[in-house]
């Protein structure tokens, strides 16, 4: 299918359409999965509890970063494919001597966009950073850089800082580790036993760590005694185990280690309802 050509008319009409625009589960991003067909590496498109919709991510270190955010308890909101106005960037563009990239084949001037726009809220101050996700080979692109400083410089006018992340500045455990904790998540189409079946194993999982003290023992084999305990299906404890960590109602180092393989002492339970917090030595 050909890529309809960038005109004046058609920013227009994506601008009256909304995209950029709204706030929380109502932002629609400036470009979505199905607008850049040649997009490099693997497309995603995650929905977000946290956030309140599907998110439309462009690479796989888009995704990668993406879990980072949506697991940081300091990111309130999370805007992907955010636009930065064409007159801003114009107008920074011309102030730095750099040439103002356009749409190929056109003298269109792009809209530019920032991979993410990330709201943080930590001790009472909130502060919005504008991040880009690359390839480290990309940075090797005089081209990129200057399209980065430029959108460096357009975020500095709005007050916002910016920060370009590659795949290797990720930890690959703290990923690992994500990637198992959002598997769980229940899908709708999957076969239970009953319906809510797998958040009342959770909430008995969690009664059970909050009355015994496990000490070294690793979570794979508390979870492993617990589906003997329940005659659950092996893998039904664990699975709920990393909901009870996304939920953070079982709380972990998530850079530590392999999670299945922690000692217990390692994880602590969030307090709820007077529980006695056992889990540890």
């Amino acid at each position: 299918m050909r890529t309809q050509k960038w005109t004046e008319e058609k920013i227009d009409r994506w601008i009256k359409e909304g995209r950029g625009q709204g706030e929380g589960s109502n932002y629609r991003p400036w470009l979505t999965v199905h607008d850049v067909p040649g997009a490099k590496g693997r497309c995603h498109r995650p929905w977000s509890p946290k956030f309140g919709r599907k998110l439309e991510l462009l690479s796989d270190v888009e995704y990668n970063i993406f879990q980072i955010l949506e697991c940081s308890p300091y990111v309130i909101a999370l805007k992907e494919q955010y636009p930065i106005d064409r007159k801003l960037s114009q107008q920074v563009a011309a102030r730095l001597g750099i040439r103002h990239p356009t749409y190929p084949g056109t003298h269109v001037p792009c809209v530019m966009t920032v991979d993410f726009l990330a709201t943080f809220q930590r001790d009472g101050k909130r502060a919005q950073i504008g991040i880009d996700a690359k390839r480290s080979n990309q940075l090797e692109d005089a081209s990129v850089i200057r399209k980065l400083q430029l959108a460096r410089a357009c975020l500095a006018e709005r007050g916002h800082e910016h920060l370009v992340i590659c795949e290797k500045h990720l930890p690959k455990q703290l990923l690992s580790n994500l990637q198992r904790i959002r598997s769980a998540r229940p899908h709708e189409d999957e076969h239970s036993p009953y319906p809510n079946y797998l958040e009342e194993v959770t909430e008995r999982l969690y009664k059970y760590l909050s009355t015994r003290a496990f000490g070294a023992t690793p979570l794979r084999v508390v979870c492993q005694n617990f589906d003997e305990l329940i005659e659950g299906e092996p893998g039904t404890a664990l699975r709920a185990a990393r909901l009870l960590i996304d939920s953070r109602r079982l709380q972990v180092d998530l850079l530590r280690g392999d999670i299945e393989k922690l000692p217990m002492s390692a994880f602590r339970l969030a307090p709820e309802d007077g529980a006695k917090l056992a889990v540890g030595a």
